[in-house]
Order: structure tokens, then sequence, then C-alpha cells
């Protein structure tokens, strides 16, 4: 028989002797790893398939379905009994947190090697956005962020609100992504600062933006009858107007003293100049129409104390 080897031991013993046939099936080795750190990345799924797109089944492990592998706590797939060839990897679904790299990779494995071919995957990034009040480094909680990309998608939930420490923290951005950030809503006593930025989210670079609101001011206008021990005086009719002469507020610029003898005109923007004359009094005083200015300085409260005279008598 052809092949095959005869020997006698003794004469009543005969030993065939079979050649050795070596193994002629291949393995395949799938790598994962993190693309800055090179840690070995669990959970991403590959398929892999022939040169004809037929699924490639695991002789040697397990094979869920459609020819798709998941990486191991070693980032890593070991297919073997396979048949030599050329084959077709390619990732279907990233680990949490990282970017899919749909790339397909090939590679022709030859008799009894065994091959292996390694994927990189980027890490998704966060974006922290840092709200703080205006000149000081103390976070302004309550305020509402609208976070979109360069086209105008919204990214994530799309609105976000600055918690106790003024911190938005945005996960999961792809690198290579421009963020844009922009004021919606603030806080109740302080000036909206509507002016986006952006941000170009990169691998290894810090991914903060920084945003200020200056605090609005409260003018405090007070009315007192002179000659007394500040005895206030309500009543009293003040037109107040900006630098610009346009009227403050919704009534024309009309302002009464209250019982108090006060006017409060808040949500003032700091850096505003505001101007007061009084134009009506009440019966028995003298009016004052003397014009007073005032600039505003956010969280510093403006004041003008005023004092009315009496009429003299016999003049009313």
């Amino acid at each position: 028989m052809p092949g095959l080897f005869c020997t006698t031991v003794c004469p009543l013993v005969v030993i065939w002797l079979f050649p050795y046939r070596s193994q002629t099936k291949s393995a395949l080795l799938i790598v994962k790893r993190d693309s800055v750190t090179e840690q070995p990345l669990k959970g991403a799924e590959f398929q892999v398939l022939d040169a004809d797109g037929k699924f490639v089944d695991d002789t040697g492990g397990a094979l869920s379905s459609n020819g798709i592998y998941v990486t191991d706590e070693r980032g890593q797939i070991l297919i073997s009994g396979l048949n030599p060839g050329v084959l077709v990897v390619k990732e279907t679904k990233a680990p949490d947190g990282y970017m899919l790299d749909d790339k397909p990779q090939t590679v022709e494995l030859k008799a009894s090697e065994t091959r292996t071919l390694t994927f990189h995957d980027v890490q998704k990034q966060t974006v922290t956005v840092q709200k703080y009040v205006g000149g000081m480094t103390n976070p302004l909680p309550g305020v509402t962020f609208l976070i979109t990309d360069d086209g105008g998608n919204r990214i994530g939930a799309g609105e976000y609100v600055t918690d106790a420490n003024g911190c938005i923290e945005i996960p999961g951005v792809n690198p290579g992504t421009t963020v844009v950030a922009r004021e919606v809503r603030t806080a109740s006593g302080y000036a909206l600062n509507s002016s986006p930025k952006t941000l170009e989210v990169k691998v290894g670079t810090l991914k903060a933006l920084t945003f200020y609101d200056e605090p609005l001011s409260t003018l405090i206008i007070r009315k007192y009858i002179e000659g007394t021990a500040n005895e206030p005086l309500s009543g009293v009719a003040f037109k107040v107007v900006d630098g610009n002469g346009a009227n403050v507020g919704t009534d024309d610029g009309m302002f009464y003293t209250d019982s108090a003898g006060e006017i409060r005109i808040e949500n003032l923007e700091a850096g505003t100049v505001i101007k007061a004359r009084e134009i009506k009094t009440v019966d028995g005083f003298v009016l004052d129409g003397t014009p007073h200015g005032v600039f505003c300085q956010g969280d510093i409260y403006p004041h003008l104390q005023l004092h009315m005279s009496l009429f003299p008598s016999g003049e009313q």
C-alpha cells in the first residue's frame, strides 16, 4: 500500500507504520485596544467573513450568529480550526464609551499558522461647561445651556442645566466634533450671556468651556420729608431713563414711591447709567425737578436718597 511502511518485530508480529500528516488548519487572533493607552478593550463585536462573503464558523470556539464574535477581558477573540484562505474582519459594535472603527481588515491565512489582526478604538470624550459669577470664581447654578455641534445638531440631551458647582458634563462626545455652547436661560438676578462659545474636541486635550454672568443691579430711590428723622413720603412720581434716554420699566419710565417712600427698580444690567427725575409731588410739598444719575455696578445696589421740602406757610 503506498505511503505505508512495514517492519517485522518477530516472525509472528508485523507492525504497519503510517507517516505523520501535518495539521493544515489555521487560527485567527483578533485584538482590540485603546488608541492611546493600548489597554485591551472588552465587549467589541466583530464580524468575520470569507472571501466569498460567507460567515466564518469557529470549530474550536463559540459562534453567536452571523459570524459575530465578541472580545473577552483580554480584548481578544481567538478563532481556531480555520481553513487556509482570505478572511475579512470588520468591527460592528464598539465597546461602551468608544467610537466604532468600521474600516475592515483583510488577512490571508496559510496552512498551520495563526495570524493576528489588531484594531484600535478612540475613546469618546467628556466636555465640561463651567459657569461663574462675573469677575469671581463663585459657581453659578441653575443656568441652562443649549449644546450642539457646528451643524446645529443637538448633542446628547441638547439642553443642560448647571449643577450646584456651576458645572455641566456632557459625556460621549466623539473626537473631531466641534461643540457649540450657548446660554439660553440664566439664574434669577443675573444678566443673560447669550454669546456662544465653541470647542473642537480632541483626545488628550482640555475639553472645557467657561462662561461668566454678571449680577443685575437694583436701584433704590428713597424719598423723605426734609427736617424729619427720615419720615417717608409716598406718592411722589419719578421719570426714570437710561443713559441713552430710553424709558426704564414697562410704564413709560414712570415710578411712584410706596408707603415706605421707596422705589425699587430691579434687573438693571451692570454698567447701565440710570437717570431719575421727580416730575410730580404730593400736595403741600415743593417739587424737586433736579435730575439725578447713578451707575449700576452689578451686585452693588445704587441708592438715591432724596429729601422733600414743605411749602412755606401761605404759598400752597
